[in-house]
C-alpha cells in the first residue's frame, strides 16, 4: 500500500459527524484512503490469528510473536512513506512489506 501522508491534511479540523470527521471539499479521497487502510489492517489481523492458529498447533516451530493490535503502526508507518523511503524490519515483521 502506497499514499502520501498529506492525504491526512484534505480533513479540516471542524465538528463532528458523530465521530466522522467532514472533509474539507469531498469525501471520496479521504474515504477510499481509510478504507484502503482499514482493509490492510483486517488483512494484517487475520494473517496473525492464523499464524497464532498454526503456532498453537505446532506447524510453526521456534517462536511466534504476533503483531495482533499492532496493526495500525504498520499501516500507518507505510502510508507515510514516499517512494524514495527505505525500510528496514527485524522484529515481527509479518505486516509489512
Amino acid at each position: 500500500m502506497r499514499s502520501s501522508y498529506h492525504a491526512w491534511e484534505q480533513v479540516e479540523q471542524r465538528p463532528h459527524d458523530g465521530d466522522r470527521q467532514i472533509p474539507k471539499e469531498t469525501a471520496a479521497p479521504q474515504t477510499e484512503l481509510q478504507l484502503k487502510m482499514l482493509r490492510q489492517m483486517l488483512l494484517i489481523r487475520r494473517f496473525e490469528e492464523k499464524a497464532a492458529e498454526a503456532y498453537a498447533l505446532g506447524k510453526i516451530g521456534g517462536f511466534c510473536h504476533l503483531y495482533i493490535g499492532q496493526e495500525a503502526v504498520a499501516v500507518g508507518a507505510m502510508a507515510a512513506l514516499k517512494d524514495d523511503d527505505y525500510v528496514i524490519c527485524s522484529y515481527r515483521e509479518h505486516a509489512r512489506r
